[in-house]
């Protein structure tokens, strides 16, 4: 790789949280209730493309309804190209909530493929309120510089972005799920998001010109 390449690689990850080869990233840890579910992958080759949000419509107005908001997340797997997405090889969820219907599906532009994400969540209390943890996700996609946004609740701050490596592709998934507390506490569903960030392989690094193929690396 060209070193001024290197170089603003570099410089980018000091604001954010990037992984090293086949690091975990975790969303940054706003609350922290719940298990975590079995990490899923997608299948070898793959890439994430396009993501759902399960999600709990807030209602402010009912004052005996427990909201929770975000529920549960699917990563949609695929061969990107420069015609769309295409049709999804797998869909991969890690464990979810009991609440909420699923929603859109938001896909990654042209050839894009999911390499960051960042969370929205309200940070906990002692007061004695609704708890709804984490609300809404954006994915950060390889072709273009803004994250999409999904179609969860607007409450609470988003947090610090987590990115994966240039050279890298988000490729699994994992969810913290606090299950029901019964009728008398208070639930919050989906807690925290883990991904695992794959590899490319030399062709697809030259493909998408991040190598070049007469380069030595």
């Amino acid at each position: 790789m060209d070193s001024k390449l290197l170089v603003l690689s570099f410089l980018s990850c000091i604001a954010l949280q990037c992984a090293s080869a086949n690091d975990i990233l975790t969303s940054a840890m706003v609350t922290n209730w719940g298990l975590w579910g079995e990490f899923q992958h997608c299948p070898a080759g793959t890439k994430v493309i396009g993501f759902q949000l399960k999600t709990e419509t807030w209602d402010a107005w009912d004052v005996v309804i427990d909201d929770t908001c975000l529920n549960g997340i699917k990563f949609y797997c695929g061969y990107p190209s420069s015609s769309g997405p295409g049709e999804p090889v797998d869909v991969i969820t890690s464990s979810e909530g009991n609440w909420g219907k699923w929603g859109k599906i938001f896909w990654c532009d042209g050839r894009g493929f999911a390499r960051g994400f960042v969370h929205r969540a309200v940070e906990a209390t002692t007061a004695n309120v609704d708890e709804s943890a984490t609300n809404n996700i954006r994915i950060l996609c390889s072709e273009g510089t803004q994250f999409i946004e999904g179609d969860g609740e607007r409450w609470g701050e988003w947090t610090t972005p987590r990115i994966c490596q240039e050279t890298q592709y988000i490729c699994g998934l994992q969810t913290q799920i606090e299950p029901s507390q019964g009728l008398t506490s208070d639930d919050t569903a989906l807690n925290n998001i883990r991904v695992e960030c794959c590899d490319m392989t030399k062709e697809e690094l030259v493909a998408y010109g991040i190598f070049n193929a007469t380069s030595p690396h």
